[in-house]
C-alpha cells in the first residue's frame, strides 16, 4: 500500500476529524468491547469518510479489530491518538498500542509512532496526543484496523477514521454459530514477530514467540501463509506454508510453528477437545513442540503422560483442583523445567462445564530456552 504518514493534516482537516462544528455532529464514537478481537469481529464503520472516534482501553495480550469501507475517489484519513493520563502519556513507544492497517488488496501497514502532539479536544474536555497519521487515495473496498496492546496497564486509545461531519452507520458483526475456531501458536523462539494468513485473511497480526491469537472463522479448507510481520502473503517463500487445514463447523483447531526433533522450524495441526468431560472434571493436555528429549508429564507422585516426543500430545479428564506439574525425561525424575502449577476448573452449574488447559512445551533444551505456553478452552455439550 502507498501510504503517505503525515505529521501534520491541515487545520481543517483536523476540525473534521476530532471537532464537532455543532453539538448534533460530533464526531461518531464507537467504543471496542472485549469480543471485538479482530475486524471480522468487531463494528464495521459502513462510510470510512464520516467521522468516527473508534475508543478502547487495552492492554498487554489484548487485541481489538473493526473495519470500514471507502469508494473510488475517497480519501483514506486515519489518526492514532491516546488520552493525556497516566499510563499512556508516560509509556516509550515500544509500550503504546500498535495498530495495522489493511487495505482492500491485502497488504498491510503498521501506523508508526512518529509524535506526541499534544491536542485539547473542547467538545469533551479531554486533553490527548497525536501518536501517527496516514492520509492517502482510498482503494475501494474494506479496510481492516487491528489494536495490539503491548504495556501492563490499560491505556485509552482512540483510532480516528474520516472527516465528514455526518452521521455515520456501524454495522455490528454477525455471532453466527456457524463457524470454527482457529488458533495461532508462535512457539518458534528465535524467531520475531509474524503475520499468519489463512487464505487471503489475516488471522494472527504482530504475534511474538510464546504468544497466541485465536479467532472465528468460516468454515473451509485452507492454506495458512507464515510471514516476517508487514510482508505480504503472496510471497513464494513463505517462512511456513501448511496447505489445505480444513476446518468444519464448530471444529477448535490449533496450528503450532514450533522447532522439530531436529532443531527446524515446522508446524503441527492439533484438534482441541470442546466436550465435557463429566460433573466436577475438566480436560488436560499436555503436546510436546519443543526441539528437546522424550518426556513424561508427572504430577501427585506418579507419571500423568509418558513417551511423549517432538509433535506428539498426550491428554487426560481431571478432576478440578491445582496440580503441579514436572516435565522430566522419559523414564526419570530429571526435571528438564521448573514445576508448573495448573488448574482444571469445573464449577456447579450448567454454564460451567469446566476447562480444557492445554499445556505446550516449547522452545529448546540445548540453549535452556524451555518454556510453557497455556491454552484454556471452555467444555460444553459438543
Amino acid at each position: 500500500m502507498n501510504i503517505r504518514a503525515t505529521f501534520a493534516l491541515s487545520a481543517s482537516l483536523i476540525g473534521a476529524l476530532l471537532l464537532a462544528i455543532g453539538p448534533a455532529y460530533a464526531h461518531q464514537s464507537v467504543e471496542l468491547t472485549e469480543g471485538d478481537t479482530t475486524p471480522a469481529t468487531g463494528p464495521q464503520l459502513v462510510d470510512g469518510t464520516v467521522s468516527f472516534a473508534v475508543r478502547t482501553d487495552i492492554a498487554r495480550g489484548d487485541r481489538r479489530g473493526f473495519r470500514f469501507d471507502l469508494d473510488n475517489g475517497d480519501t483514506l484519513a486515519m489518526q492514532l491518538l491516546i488520552v493525556d493520563t497516566p499510563p499512556g502519556n508516560r509509556l516509550s513507544a515500544s509500550r503504546l498500542p500498535r495498530v495495522t492497517l489493511t487495505d482492500p488488496n491485502g497488504d498491510t501497514t503498521r501506523m508508526l509512532i512518529n509524535e506526541r502532539t499534544e491536542f485539547y479536544e473542547p467538545y469533551g474536555g479531554t486533553n490527548y496526543f497525536y501518536l501517527s497519521r496516514i492520509e492517502d487515495d482510498a482503494i475501494p473496498g474494506t479496510y481492516e484496523v487491528r489494536v495490539t496492546g503491548r504495556s501492563k496497564k490499560r491505556v485509552e486509545t482512540v483510532i480516528s477514521v474520516g472527516y465528514r461531519e455526518v452521521r455515520g452507520e456501524v454495522r455490528q458483526a454477525s455471532r453466527s454459530s456457524e463457524q470454527a475456531n482457529l488458533s495461532i501458536a508462535h512457539a518458534l523462539p528465535d524467531v520475531n514477530t509474524l503475520d499468519v494468513y489463512a487464505g487471503s485473511t489475516l488471522v494472527a497480526s504482530g504475534i511474538g514467540p510464546g504468544q497466541m491469537e485465536s479467532q472465528r472463522v468460516k468454515p473451509g479448507k485452507y492454506d495458512i501463509v507464515v510471514v516476517p510481520e508487514g510482508d505480504s502473503p503472496r510471497t513464494s517463500d513463505p517462512l511456513l506454508r501448511i496447505k489445505s487445514v480444513q476446518l468444519s463447523v464448530n471444529d477448535d483447531r490449533t496450528v503450532a510453528f514450533h522447532l522439530s526433533a531436529t532443531n527446524r522450524p515446522t508446524s503441527s495441526v492439533f484438534t482441541n477437545r470442546t466436550r465435557t468431560v463429566g460433573q466436577d472434571m475438566g480436560y488436560l493436555t499436555f503436546r510436546h513442540i519443543a526441539h528437546a528429549p522424550t518426556v513424561d508429564v508427572r504430577s501427585r507422585g506418579s507419571a500423568m503422560m509418558s513417551n511423549l516426543s517432538n509433535g506428539e500430545e498426550a491428554a487426560t479428564g481431571l478432576m478440578s483442583g491445582d496440580y503441579k506439574l514436572r516435565v522430566v525425561r522419559e523414564g526419570s525424575r530429571d526435571k528438564l523445567m521448573p514445576i508448573s502449577e495448573q488448574t482444571i476448573v469445573n464449577k456447579p452449574g450448567r454454564q460451567d462445564m469446566g476447562n480444557h488447559r492445554i499445556i505446550y512445551l516449547w522452545g529448546s533444551a540445548r540453549n535452556g530456552s524451555l518454556k510453557l505456553m497455556v491454552q484454556d478452552i471452555p467444555l460444553g455439550l459438543r
